[in-house]
């Protein structure tokens, strides 16, 4: 949507809307600073209800990965303590 429409829907100027934007950047981005970047991103785009919507989905694959493995072997580390013991 355009600083234009948002003025007039809102009523506000569009000095306004943009003094309003920036402070969201910025909340934003200190939201986000110090947060690890990932080392693998998974991105999936798909279309939602009908190709009405566009849904994007980012995932940090190697952490992702990283718990999937370390699931499977703690799985398999206990499966194989349990026979042993059977």
């Amino acid at each position: 949507m355009s600083q234009r429409k948002l003025s007039v829907t809102h009523k506000a100027s569009s000095a306004k809307v943009e003094r309003s934007y920036q402070s969201f950047v910025k909340q934003s981005v200190s939201e986000l600073s110090g947060r690890p970047s990932p080392r693998a991103l998974g991105i999936d785009g798909h279309f939602c209800s009908r190709k009405k919507s566009y849904a994007t989905t980012l995932v940090d694959l190697y952490e992702t990965c990283r718990l999937l493995a370390q699931q499977y072997f703690l799985n398999a580390i206990n499966s194989a303590w349990t026979l042993k013991w059977k």
